[in-house]
Protein backbone atom coordinates (compact mmCIF):
# COMPACT_ATOMS: atom_id res chain seq x y z
CA UNK A 1 0.00 0.00 0.00
CA UNK A 2 3.07 1.74 0.06
CA UNK A 3 3.91 1.99 -2.83
CA UNK A 4 0.47 3.46 -3.99
CA UNK A 5 0.56 6.26 -1.35
CA UNK A 6 3.78 7.58 -2.23
CA UNK A 7 3.49 7.22 -6.12
CA UNK A 8 -0.20 9.43 -5.47
CA UNK A 9 1.94 11.92 -3.94
CA UNK A 10 4.60 11.81 -6.73
CA UNK A 11 1.92 12.30 -8.92
CA UNK A 12 0.80 15.49 -7.26
CA UNK A 13 3.94 16.83 -6.56
CA UNK A 14 4.91 16.30 -10.34
CA UNK A 15 1.96 17.90 -11.20
CA UNK A 16 2.01 21.17 -9.14
CA UNK A 17 5.50 21.47 -10.77
CA UNK A 18 3.82 20.63 -14.40
CA UNK A 19 1.55 23.34 -13.76
CA UNK A 20 4.14 26.10 -12.84
CA UNK A 21 6.49 25.57 -15.83
CA UNK A 22 3.38 25.88 -18.48
CA UNK A 23 1.25 28.47 -16.84
CA UNK A 24 3.41 31.33 -18.73
CA UNK A 25 3.09 29.82 -22.01
CA UNK A 26 -1.09 29.85 -21.67
CA UNK A 27 -0.56 33.53 -20.19
CA UNK A 28 -1.48 32.71 -16.19
CA UNK A 29 0.55 33.83 -13.48
CA UNK A 30 2.62 30.78 -12.67
CA UNK A 31 2.70 31.66 -8.77
CA UNK A 32 -1.01 32.60 -8.97
CA UNK A 33 -2.02 29.25 -11.03
CA UNK A 34 0.28 26.84 -8.70
CA UNK A 35 -1.68 28.54 -5.65
CA UNK A 36 -5.07 27.29 -7.36
CA UNK A 37 -3.89 24.36 -8.23
CA UNK A 38 -2.64 23.47 -4.60
CA UNK A 39 -6.28 24.04 -3.44
CA UNK A 40 -7.74 22.29 -6.12
CA UNK A 41 -6.17 19.55 -5.15
CA UNK A 42 -8.09 19.08 -2.29
CA UNK A 43 -11.74 19.28 -3.93
CA UNK A 44 -9.80 16.24 -6.57
CA UNK A 45 -8.71 13.77 -3.93
CA UNK A 46 -12.33 14.30 -2.15
CA UNK A 47 -14.35 13.58 -5.02
CA UNK A 48 -11.92 10.94 -6.71
CA UNK A 49 -12.47 8.97 -3.06
CA UNK A 50 -16.32 9.60 -3.07
CA UNK A 51 -16.94 8.79 -7.14
CA UNK A 52 -14.77 5.69 -6.22
CA UNK A 53 -16.66 4.44 -3.32
CA UNK A 54 -20.33 4.87 -4.91
CA UNK A 55 -18.82 3.08 -7.96
CA UNK A 56 -18.03 0.14 -5.22
CA UNK A 57 -21.20 0.74 -3.15
CA UNK A 58 -22.21 -2.45 -3.14
CA UNK A 59 -18.97 -3.47 -0.99
CA UNK A 60 -18.91 -0.42 1.15
CA UNK A 61 -22.37 -0.19 2.41
CA UNK A 62 -22.13 -2.67 4.45
CA UNK A 63 -18.60 -1.68 6.51
CA UNK A 64 -18.83 2.29 6.30
CA UNK A 65 -15.62 2.59 8.09
CA UNK A 66 -13.59 1.40 5.15
CA UNK A 67 -14.51 4.66 3.15
CA UNK A 68 -11.57 6.45 3.86
CA UNK A 69 -9.32 3.75 4.59
CA UNK A 70 -6.29 4.30 2.47
CA UNK A 71 -5.27 0.62 2.54
CA UNK A 72 -8.14 -0.03 -0.08
CA UNK A 73 -6.34 2.22 -2.33
CA UNK A 74 -9.01 3.19 -4.99
CA UNK A 75 -8.99 6.67 -6.50
CA UNK A 76 -11.31 7.46 -9.58
CA UNK A 77 -10.48 10.61 -11.74
CA UNK A 78 -14.17 11.04 -12.84
CA UNK A 79 -15.45 12.49 -9.54
CA UNK A 80 -12.17 14.48 -8.96
CA UNK A 81 -12.01 16.03 -11.94
CA UNK A 82 -16.02 16.59 -11.63
CA UNK A 83 -15.95 18.28 -8.31
CA UNK A 84 -12.90 20.43 -9.19
CA UNK A 85 -14.13 21.51 -12.55
CA UNK A 86 -17.37 22.45 -10.58
CA UNK A 87 -15.55 24.30 -7.74
CA UNK A 88 -13.19 26.04 -9.91
CA UNK A 89 -14.20 29.14 -10.95
CA UNK A 90 -14.78 30.43 -7.52
CA UNK A 91 -11.00 29.86 -7.06
CA UNK A 92 -10.16 30.99 -10.69
CA UNK A 93 -11.69 34.06 -10.19
CA UNK A 94 -9.93 34.47 -6.88
CA UNK A 95 -7.10 34.62 -8.48
CA UNK A 96 -7.95 36.42 -11.66
CA UNK A 97 -7.24 33.52 -14.12
CA UNK A 98 -9.08 32.23 -16.87
CA UNK A 99 -11.08 29.12 -17.02
CA UNK A 100 -9.85 27.73 -20.30
CA UNK A 101 -6.49 28.48 -20.77
CA UNK A 102 -5.80 26.73 -16.87
CA UNK A 103 -7.80 23.72 -17.65
CA UNK A 104 -5.69 23.42 -20.92
CA UNK A 105 -2.73 23.75 -18.66
CA UNK A 106 -4.63 21.69 -15.80
CA UNK A 107 -4.74 18.64 -18.70
CA UNK A 108 -1.12 18.34 -18.28
CA UNK A 109 -0.66 17.91 -14.59
CA UNK A 110 -3.69 15.64 -14.18
CA UNK A 111 -1.79 13.13 -17.53
CA UNK A 112 1.31 14.01 -15.58
CA UNK A 113 -0.07 12.30 -12.47
CA UNK A 114 -2.35 10.26 -13.97
CA UNK A 115 1.23 8.06 -15.06
CA UNK A 116 2.33 8.09 -12.01
CA UNK A 117 -0.51 6.74 -9.80
CA UNK A 118 -0.97 4.21 -12.82
CA UNK A 119 2.57 2.87 -11.65
CA UNK A 120 1.35 3.09 -7.88
CA UNK A 121 -2.03 1.14 -8.98
CA UNK A 122 -0.31 -1.80 -10.53
CA UNK A 123 2.26 -2.49 -7.53
CA UNK A 124 -0.69 -2.44 -5.43
CA UNK A 125 -2.81 -4.61 -7.66
CA UNK A 126 -5.90 -2.13 -7.03
CA UNK A 127 -7.63 -1.73 -10.78
CA UNK A 128 -6.89 -4.67 -11.87
CA UNK A 129 -7.75 -6.52 -15.35
CA UNK A 130 -9.49 -9.61 -15.75
CA UNK A 131 -7.66 -13.35 -15.99
CA UNK A 132 -6.65 -14.24 -19.67
CA UNK A 133 -4.61 -16.56 -21.41
CA UNK A 134 -3.97 -14.04 -23.84
CA UNK A 135 -1.04 -13.15 -25.04
CA UNK A 136 -1.15 -9.76 -23.44
CA UNK A 137 -1.44 -11.30 -20.14
CA UNK A 138 0.91 -10.54 -17.60
CA UNK A 139 1.31 -12.30 -14.32
CA UNK A 140 -0.25 -9.69 -11.73
CA UNK A 141 -1.75 -9.39 -8.55
CA UNK A 142 -5.17 -8.18 -6.98
CA UNK A 143 -5.95 -5.68 -4.21
CA UNK A 144 -6.08 -8.64 -2.44
CA UNK A 145 -2.83 -10.00 -3.34
CA UNK A 146 -3.76 -12.69 -5.70
CA UNK A 147 -1.73 -13.59 -8.59
CA UNK A 148 -2.61 -14.52 -11.94
CA UNK A 149 -2.17 -14.21 -15.40
CA UNK A 150 -4.25 -10.72 -16.04
CA UNK A 151 -4.74 -8.35 -19.12
CA UNK A 152 -2.76 -5.33 -17.77
CA UNK A 153 -5.18 -2.77 -17.18
CA UNK A 154 -2.91 -0.19 -15.45
CA UNK A 155 0.14 -0.45 -18.02
CA UNK A 156 -2.93 0.37 -20.94
CA UNK A 157 -4.10 3.54 -19.02
CA UNK A 158 -0.58 4.66 -18.68
CA UNK A 159 0.01 4.13 -22.18
CA UNK A 160 -3.12 6.22 -22.57
CA UNK A 161 -2.40 9.09 -20.60
CA UNK A 162 1.21 9.27 -22.30
CA UNK A 163 0.10 9.11 -26.13
CA UNK A 164 -2.68 11.95 -24.37
CA UNK A 165 0.11 13.87 -22.93
CA UNK A 166 2.13 13.85 -26.12
CA UNK A 167 -0.97 15.04 -28.33
CA UNK A 168 -1.61 17.89 -25.69
CA UNK A 169 1.84 18.82 -25.95
CA UNK A 170 1.56 18.77 -29.92
CA UNK A 171 -1.60 20.83 -29.29
CA UNK A 172 -0.25 23.43 -27.26
CA UNK A 173 2.63 23.83 -29.89
CA UNK A 174 0.26 24.54 -32.57
CA UNK A 175 -1.52 27.22 -30.12
CA UNK A 176 -5.08 26.00 -30.53
CA UNK A 177 -8.23 28.14 -29.42
CA UNK A 178 -8.12 28.21 -25.57
CA UNK A 179 -10.19 25.05 -23.74
CA UNK A 180 -9.03 22.87 -27.24
CA UNK A 181 -6.22 20.76 -25.73
CA UNK A 182 -8.66 20.22 -22.43
CA UNK A 183 -11.28 19.09 -24.40
CA UNK A 184 -8.73 16.41 -26.17
CA UNK A 185 -7.73 14.96 -23.24
CA UNK A 186 -11.22 14.79 -21.87
CA UNK A 187 -12.46 13.16 -24.69
CA UNK A 188 -9.46 11.13 -25.32
CA UNK A 189 -9.30 9.96 -21.80
CA UNK A 190 -13.20 9.16 -21.56
CA UNK A 191 -12.81 7.24 -25.35
CA UNK A 192 -9.85 5.31 -23.64
CA UNK A 193 -11.95 3.88 -20.65
CA UNK A 194 -14.34 3.22 -22.59
CA UNK A 195 -11.94 0.98 -24.75
CA UNK A 196 -9.95 -0.46 -21.60
CA UNK A 197 -12.73 -1.16 -18.55
CA UNK A 198 -14.43 -3.94 -19.68
CA UNK A 199 -11.04 -5.66 -19.43
CA UNK A 200 -11.17 -4.72 -15.61
CA UNK A 201 -12.02 -7.91 -13.40
CA UNK A 202 -15.79 -6.82 -11.71
CA UNK A 203 -18.65 -8.77 -10.47
CA UNK A 204 -20.80 -8.87 -13.68
CA UNK A 205 -23.60 -6.60 -11.79
CA UNK A 206 -21.11 -3.95 -11.94
CA UNK A 207 -19.65 -4.59 -15.09
CA UNK A 208 -22.84 -4.16 -16.86
CA UNK A 209 -22.97 -0.37 -15.73
CA UNK A 210 -19.91 0.59 -16.93
CA UNK A 211 -21.02 2.10 -19.88
CA UNK A 212 -24.13 4.17 -18.58
CA UNK A 213 -20.77 5.54 -15.85
CA UNK A 214 -18.06 6.53 -18.24
CA UNK A 215 -20.92 8.59 -19.90
CA UNK A 216 -22.03 10.07 -17.17
CA UNK A 217 -18.53 11.14 -16.53
CA UNK A 218 -17.89 12.67 -19.73
CA UNK A 219 -21.59 14.67 -19.48
CA UNK A 220 -20.96 15.82 -16.06
CA UNK A 221 -17.46 16.77 -17.46
CA UNK A 222 -18.52 18.53 -20.24
CA UNK A 223 -21.36 20.06 -18.51
CA UNK A 224 -19.67 21.44 -15.71
CA UNK A 225 -17.04 22.64 -17.82
CA UNK A 226 -19.34 24.81 -20.12
CA UNK A 227 -21.17 26.02 -16.48
CA UNK A 228 -17.47 27.17 -15.66
CA UNK A 229 -17.45 28.83 -18.69
CA UNK A 230 -20.03 30.95 -18.33
CA UNK A 231 -19.41 31.85 -15.09
CA UNK A 232 -15.73 32.79 -16.14
CA UNK A 233 -17.41 34.95 -18.61
CA UNK A 234 -20.33 36.81 -16.96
Amino acid sequence: MGSYLALLYLGLVCGFYVMYAIAPRLGMDRVAASIATLILFVPAIVGSRVWFVLDHWATYRHELRRIWRHSDGGMTLYGGLVLALLLSPIVLRAFRLGFAPYWDAASFTILVGMICTRVGCLLNGCCAGRRTDGRIGLWLPDHAGRWERRYPVQLLELGAAVILLAGSAALLAIGPPRGTVFVFALVGYAAARFAVDPLRERPNRDAAGRPVALATFLACSLLAAGLGWLVMRG
